[in-house]
């Protein structure tokens, strides 16, 4: 395998495999470029660090961390599997209305479910909607 030469970019110095599109750029500092003479903007010169883009906003990790505070309290107080019959204590959380919005974290349509069981609740949702294990996500 042919290793490419690194070369140094024009603009931040960085020991680089240049950008095809301007051999003289990185591909970040190609990207800025291209997005300042797209919208007639003149981004600040901030380190590169700085322009990696979240996986979550402020308000999901907000949201997920109310959910793991609620999950591991529910996990106490049902430390077994709710599906009929099963006694397994390696459990997951089952979200009957699903995951969207407030659903995530209303502790009322929690379920704790074996792995077993919560793949058999997905994958029949007739039978667990009979079941009590799934509601609907329209009605109360």
């Amino acid at each position: 395998m042919i290793k490419p030469k690194l070369k140094e970019c024009s603009v931040c110095k960085k020991q680089v495999v240049l950008w095809k599109s301007n051999p003289k750029l990185c591909k970040d500092c190609a990207m800025k470029q291209k997005i300042e003479q797209d919208n007639g903007l003149k981004l600040p010169s901030i380190p590169h660090k700085f322009f990696k883009i979240s996986p979550v906003s402020k308000n999901r990790e907000a949201a997920l961390a109310k959910y793991r505070r609620l999950r591991d309290a529910y996990f106490k107080e049902h430390p077994i599997c709710e599906f009929p019959g099963c006694t397994s204590k390696q459990i997951t959380l089952h979200h009957k209305r699903g995951r969207i919005g407030a659903f995530l974290t209303d502790k009322r349509h929690f379920c704790s479910l074996c792995h077993k069981h919560h793949t058999w609740v997905n994958e029949n949702n007739s039978e667990a909607f009979k079941l009590g294990l799934v509601a609907s996500r329209l009605g109360k």
